[in-house]
């Protein structure tokens, strides 16, 4: 088992010449982190055993995205000196895109972590730190091996700590848990993404049911259209090509006007989410979610399509001709096909608003909490 220590420790950053600092969430951590986390730097060499040595030289690793926001992406940076809370830094690694571990919200409420980390700096340990032991404040974070199971580590996490306590603090009574670091970043918002989820699901169907029922009436009153390009010579194939390709565009043109809606939907969205939910700012549309749906509309496309094509009776086609401009009754099987599509639509429709008032509810009961003080015009600094 590989094991790394780290703390909380926001810094102030500055270069030579800047008028005003600014204030970065960081970290310091022992030379083992990058290697526990399983991250290598972009560029550069992380910390050395000796930058962790009483008196080493002051060594800083920053993140890709302070890299680029805040030096330009300049790849000549490493060597550098910058100024942390005062104190001249040399920039030593630029970390790769997304890492920025630890994060407050992915760990306990009192180690007062920002919402990403940006910049790593030595955890030095000397003689006093070592004697006040109880001080310190520390995270620790671990790697187990992959024939090795929770239980054992929490066997062996408990065993070292007992010992440890038996021997320094006997008065001292402490429980251990071994806890994986997913469970530990989502474990207070999984039950609340999976109802959203299952949420977005009863929605997806209610959708997919109004759109097979509106395309089967669609293709029913384009009959005598039918009819004739049938009587022209388009063969069946041919017909439900046209239906096909005729619904792939209405896919694709809706995705496109969703992905826009959804783009700034989600700008809206993010900006009520609190601070305590993990990975937040991470939350936004890729190429990937592009692409899914992009998939999703060519699959729709194509299902609602050949479903609508299923829907002809081709033997009818020419009734529907001799028929005129009179109205025609669909038969039995057509009836109950719809009648099915409507009892789903209005099943799912009253899932979705029990779903819904239930969210609402705890919402409501969320807002009515008391905190044991009164939060009116108390206001928050950081030293």
């Amino acid at each position: 088992m590989k094991a790394a220590a780290f703390r909380s420790w926001p810094y102030s950053l500055a270069r030579d010449g800047d008028a005003q600092p600014d204030r970065v969430s960081g970290a310091r951590v022992v030379p083992e982190f990058f290697d526990v986390m399983g991250v290598r730097p972009l560029a550069g060499q992380p910390f050395m055993k000796q930058d962790a040595a009483p008196g080493g030289p002051r060594v800083a690793v920053i993140s890709h995205d302070l890299w680029q926001r805040r030096f330009g992406g300049d790849s000549a940076i490493i060597g550098k000196p910058v100024l942390l809370s005062g104190e001249a830094h040399t920039i030593t690694a630029i970390m790769p895109p997304g890492f920025t571990f630890p994060r407050g919200a992915e760990l306990p409420a009192p180690f007062q972590f920002g919402l990403r980390t940006v910049v790593w700096t030595p955890l030095v340990f000397d003689s006093s730190d070592v004697r006040n032991y109880a001080t310190q404040n520390l995270s620790a974070i671990a790697r187990v091996q992959d024939n090795v199971t929770f239980e054992s580590a929490q066997a062996e996490l408990v065993g070292i700590m007992s010992n440890f306590l038996r021997e320094n603090a006997p008065n001292v009574k402490l429980s251990y848990r071994v806890v994986s670091l997913i469970e530990q970043a989502a474990a207070k918002v999984r039950r609340a993404l999976l109802i959203l989820f299952g949420a977005v699901i009863f929605v997806l169907l209610v959708v997919c049911a109004n759109v097979a029922s509106l395309l089967v009436a669609r293709v029913a009153t384009r009959r005598r259209e039918l009819a004739l390009r049938a009587t022209l010579g388009a063969g069946h194939g041919r017909i439900a090509r046209q239906l096909v390709t005729e619904n792939l565009v209405l896919a694709f043109a809706g995705t496109a006007v969703g992905i826009i809606i959804a783009n700034a939907v989600t700008r809206i969205m993010l900006a009520m989410v609190p601070g305590s939910m993990p990975r937040a700012d991470d939350i936004g549309l890729d190429w990937r979610v592009a692409g899914f749906a992009g998939v999703v509309a060519i699959v729709a496309g194509i299902t609602f399509g050949l479903a609508a094509a299923s829907s002809v009776r081709w033997n009818q086609l020419a009734a529907s001709l001799h028929a005129g401009g009179m109205r025609t009754i669909g038969n039995i099987r057509q009836r109950l096909g719809r009648r099915l599509l409507v009892v789903s639509e209005v099943a799912l429709s009253l899932i979705l608003l029990i779903g819904a008032t239930l969210l609402m509810r705890s919402f409501v009961r969320l807002q009515q909490v008391r905190p044991g003080f009164d939060p009116k015009g108390v206001l928050v600094a950081e030293a």
